[in-house]
């Protein structure tokens, strides 16, 4: 007869005891689950955006619901919660108030759901895509891989003629600028200054007609279809704003910004149709020595319009010197070090081979009655400048003036001191004789 030892059997019982609590459980039985769905998002421009999910769990009651979004072109993810009572099930939404948090029309937001339960059990849901559309107005559409424009009034040969001209100019930057849209750009244009309003953020200047937003490569415009000048409008206002977002994707870094003056100098030198009185701006402020250097104009231009105007003018001027004295390649090759983040003191040598400086005193040359600006950095001044011979002439009459002033001087204050000295002497010699007259 075998026999089995006590150890073996205890240690037998305790492998039957732990196959028993850690058993799976039949295939029939209920597991415990937890699920969350994001459903689709809705909008009604421009007062809310509306997020709404679904959630149910079968081992404890939900918790907690995260909703998390992401705006095209923005790194930042952003965190909402929800109210709701916790449940086994639960439908939720989150509101987000576009009056308080503005979005402008074609935002498009990446958005997902994180539930918890009770006991610990997290999940995250399918990513959706959503589009921010202004449905105040039934917009009609045409697209490109480059670019989409949107409108609601002005019919077909309108739309066309805004993406043709779209089109073109992103032609002429790549020609140009050697730059190239990244990502679909997305044109809405308004049909009236109200309905523009309406899209636009809150303090927005009210002389804005249009407006750039590079980050979410996104276009927003007001263009009357039905005026006498549609058609130069469009010519001028889409291709200006398209460089600054085709020029945002190609440059953009953490380090810093484009020059003023290369931006708007290249979305100007952009447009279809020139601003006439820029060329005349720029010669009446040389020939008055009223010029703005470029190292102001690197920073924002100034608030006096006056100036602004000047701004944009000498943006442009230096923008096409650059491309006829070095082509496009050497703009290309600036916009190209800007991309890695260097300031304009350090581009300009990087991409051209000269100073800043010598940047821009190469294109004052090129100025009506240049020769009368103030050098680089210095106060402007309206006197005229003599020629290099007569500014030598009228330094060495200087010189001699000054010496013989200073000579004059001397001789004076020798001849005064002669005098006093012959004046105390003969003092001194009639008080001695008098007192050796009282004597005797």
């Amino acid at each position: 007869m075998l026999k089995t030892r006590p150890g073996r059997v205890a240690r037998w019982l305790w492998v039957l005891l732990l196959l028993v609590v850690f058993w799976p459980a039949p295939l029939g039985q209920a597991q415990s689950t937890l699920q969350v769905e994001a459903q689709p998002a809705v909008g009604e421009y421009p007062e809310e955006i509306v997020f709404p999910v679904m959630a149910a769990s079968s081992a404890a009651d939900i918790v907690s619901l995260e909703l998390s979004y992401r705006v095209v072109g923005s790194p930042y993810t952003r965190s909402r919660w929800p109210d709701f009572s916790p449940a086994l099930q639960v439908e939720a939404s989150y509101r987000l108030d576009t009056q308080v948090e503005h979005y402008a029309p074609g935002t498009t937001f990446h958005y997902y759901w994180t539930a918890e339960d009770a006991v610990g059990n997290v999940v995250e849901s399918e990513e959706l895509v959503f589009s921010y559309t202004d449905n105040r107005f039934e917009w009609d559409a045409l697209s490109t891989e480059r670019v989409a424009v949107h409108w609601y009034e002005g019919g077909e040969d309108f739309g066309q003629e805004l993406l043709e001209v779209s089109q073109r100019a992103l032609d002429r930057l790549e020609r140009d600028v050697g730059v190239e849209a990244e990502r679909q750009i997305k044109i809405y244009v308004y049909g009236s200054e109200r309905d523009f309003r309406g899209a636009l953020g809150p303090n927005s200047p009210e002389w804005i007609g249009g407006q750039a937003l590079p980050a979410l490569s996104l276009i927003i415009a007001y263009i009357r279809p039905e005026s006498s000048y549609s058609s130069w409008e469009i010519q001028r206002m889409i291709p200006h704003e398209l460089s600054h977002v085709v020029l945002y994707q190609e440059t953009h870094n953490p380090y810093t910004s484009n020059p003023n003056w290369l931006e708007e100098g290249i979305a100007v030198h952009n447009q279809e149709v020139a601003d006439e009185e820029y060329p005349d701006l720029v010669a009446e402020a040389a020939r008055n020595g009223t010029l703005i250097p470029l190292r102001a104009l690197s920073a924002s231009f100034p608030s006096d319009p006056d100036l602004a105007l000047l701004s944009y003018a000498e943006s442009l001027s230096v923008v096409e010197f650059i491309l006829a004295e070095y082509g496009p390649e050497g703009l290309a090759a600036l916009v190209d070090v800007f991309a890695e983040g260097e300031t304009a003191e350090a581009a300009v040598p990087q991409a051209l081979g000269i100073s800043l400086d010598a940047l821009e005193a190469g294109w004052r040359a090129t100025l009506p009655a240049a020769e009368r600006t103030p050098v680089p950095g210095s106060t402007p001044f309206s006197a005229p400048a003599d020629s290099g011979q007569e500014q030598d002439l009228g330094r060495i009459l200087r010189l001699v003036a000054s010496a013989l002033a200073c000579t004059f001087f001397m001789g004076v204050l020798v001849i005064v001191a002669v005098v006093v000295l012959v004046v105390r002497r003969r003092r001194r010699s009639e008080a001695e004789g008098f007192e050796y007259g009282q004597q005797d």
